[in-house]
């Protein structure tokens, strides 16, 4: 593709944002001085939302923040130590971060030294797709050989990639994710023999950085693509809880929406039971894991019946909640199942409220106390067996006779 080109994708996308270019314009305008570098510049050359944009400069912390100021935008000293602050304007905002070389690294801590040497701080980043930068003319700078495996989505570690790996583990989990977003499935094999030698370093991680760093991967937008690096990865002995034989690849025709929690369950072929073991191990959080294990309840019922009965549909809708009733159907659907017509009828559903509460049988008289709470479930149990129809003064009624028969007992 010729450079034009490139420079008019540049124009149209980032570059159009008139704030952007008025910081770039105060960090000294041209391309020695202020560049916008990694996932903005990749995303546009794959075709992909840009969502994030980051800047770097020759020009130390104290300096930007001068300069911007200067120009009119606030400022976040966000990481400052590490050479990035965030400049703020009208309903924009972006990252800029000093030029650096890393002197001593310790996972995501490192120790750095400021510079101005663009090749020196394109050689610590990660992979060579993240290490291309543009400068405010649209002009791409291409220092480590990245573009055309961008372009190609060839995910490859910059110079030696065990070395990448030990200055941050994070960095295996990072790998998986770039070859699945933008690759084909398959994985760089230098970078494949590096995570597989460097697999003991994930222990060293905190628990969030991997649940977002795999959160992250299981929303690659390609299910087969995903499945095969996670199949890659498991060989590798990298992601426990994966295997060939448990990972079902053929069901997956279609694309999910990239929610990581259902990505998981389909990738496992529906089964939400297996899918909670995988979260356990790898530590994603309870709420995440609660979130699977009503799933797997809810997939388990919907086994039951092959029609989708409406009222089975709208008791399980109340009982677990509409949203991880809707989520079981479009896994169900995802699979093969025609579930249309379930989700339509769910769609125009309102979930009912309960009309009957402690409060309001205390108020007609009654104690409270353990029975209340016994009459309080008995009566839900008959206001859903009435497909929710019996009226709250229909129920009071109903407590009534029964606080006598419980009279009567005693």
């Amino acid at each position: 593709m010729p450079a034009e080109t490139y420079k008019t994708l540049f124009l149209k996308s980032f570059l159009d944002s008139s704030q952007l270019l008025s910081v770039m314009d105060a960090l000294g305008g041209d391309g020695s001085k202020v560049r916008v570098i990694g996932g903005a510049v990749r995303n546009v050359l794959r075709g992909v939302p840009v969502s994030d944009v980051d800047v770097a400069t020759i020009y130390e912390p104290q300096e930007t923040i001068a300069r911007v100021e200067k120009a009119g935008f606030r400022t976040a000293p966000t990481g400052i130590e590490h050479g990035t602050i965030t400049v703020i304007g009208d309903k924009f905002s972006v990252e800029v971060t000093t030029l650096r070389e890393d002197i001593e690294t310790n996972g995501r801590h490192a120790k750095v030294r400021f510079g101005k040497d663009w090749l020196a701080d394109a050689q610590r980043r990660d992979f060579t797709m993240n290490a291309l930068a543009v400068d405010q003319s649209g002009h791409l700078y291409d220092l480590v050989d990245g573009l055309e495996d961008c372009l190609s989505g060839k995910v490859q570690f910059i110079g030696d990639a065990s070395a990448r790996i030990h200055e941050d583990a994070l960095r295996i989990l990072r790998f998986l994710r770039f070859s699945a977003h933008y690759g084909d499935g398959s994985l760089e094999p230098v970078g494949l023999s590096a995570i597989k030698k460097t697999r003991g370093l994930l222990v060293l991680l905190s628990a969030e950085r991997v649940q977002q760093e795999l959160k992250k991967l299981l929303s690659a937008p390609k299910p087969l693509q995903l499945a095969s690096v996670l199949n890659q990865a498991s060989q590798a002995g990298v992601l426990p809880g994966f295997s060939l034989s448990e990972l079902e690849i053929s069901p997956i025709k279609r694309t999910i929406r990239p929610d990581p929690l259902l990505q998981l369950v389909l990738l496992l072929n529906g089964q939400a039971g297996k899918a909670l073991e995988v979260a356990e191990i790898l530590r994603f959080s309870k709420a995440d894991q609660a979130r699977i294990a009503k799933l797997n309840i809810v997939l388990t019922e919907l086994k039951q019946f092959s029609n989708f009965d409406q009222n089975a549909l709208f008791l399980m809708a109340y009982e677990h909640g509409k949203q991880h009733v809707f989520d079981g159907l479009y896994l169900r659907r995802c699979l093969g199942d025609d579930t249309q017509a379930a989700e339509k009828l769910l769609q125009n559903w309102t979930v009912p409220v309960f009309p009957l509460s402690g409060r309001d049988l205390i108020a007609v008289g009654h104690k409270a106390g353990p029975n209340l709470g016994q009459m309080l479930s008995v009566l839900e149990k008959n206001w859903i067996a009435s497909q929710f129809s019996i009226a709250k003064a229909e129920l009071i009624k109903r407590a009534e006779a029964l606080k006598l028969r419980e009279g009567d007992a005693s």
